[in-house]
């Protein structure tokens, strides 16, 4: 008796396909998000196989976050935690005073104990092919496949790539930007340690 394996339908072999889904990213929107401690431009970009980019920059055009999402995997990076991968969990919100007691959903990330190499894989061969700014893609790029962040960075390079924007707001008490001053301060002391 021989079996017959059927052929992958279309939306699997779309998911799978990270040089086809990233040439399907079209920028949606921009926004500038102003808060006490720092102005940030974000960006959304969204494409098939409900695939979504985001992005968030300083005034200095550092990406200080990156997060892709391709049918609930995640792969995100930002400059204080480094690479971590995960999954989307929707959890139906209810409501005792309803007759449905259904009022809607709530998502949120599950992380991964640890990157996983194939969504990290197929994160940079998405980003490989998106339509972007060439300087853009590169900082995206280099984020998942070099990801360094606070903790791996020497003061030096952490100056350099942040320091503009550390200078700039080094006098507010509170906000993202005092949050990574604190813990450059302390990967700086630990290193004349």
């Amino acid at each position: 008796m021989t079996m017959k394996l059927s052929e992958p339908n279309a939306s699997a072999v779309e998911f799978l396909n990270g040089k086809q889904v990233g040439k399907s990213l079209r920028e949606i929107a921009v926004d500038l998000i102003k808060t006490e401690s720092e102005d940030l431009v974000s960006r959304w970009y969204h494409g098939t196989s409900n695939t979504d980019l985001f992005t968030w920059a300083d005034r200095c055009d550092n990406i200080i976050k990156q997060q892709l999402n391709v049918n609930g995997q995640v792969v995100e990076w930002n400059c204080l935690e480094g690479v971590k991968t995960g999954v989307v969990i929707e959890l139906d919100m209810e409501n005792k005073d309803t007759p449905e007691n259904k009022v809607g959903t709530s998502e949120s990330i599950q992380f991964d104990s640890k990157p996983q190499g194939y969504s990290v894989t197929l994160a940079l061969e998405i980003l490989a092919n998106v339509d972007m700014d060439l300087k853009l893609r590169e900082q995206l790029i280099g984020n998942f496949r070099n990801p360094q962040n606070i903790d791996s960075m020497t003061p030096e390079a952490f100056l350099k790539r942040f320091g503009l924007a550390l200078k700039n707001y080094e006098k507010q008490d509170n906000g993202f930007w005092r949050n990574l001053k604190t813990r450059f301060t302390a990967i700086f002391n630990r290193q004349r340690s």
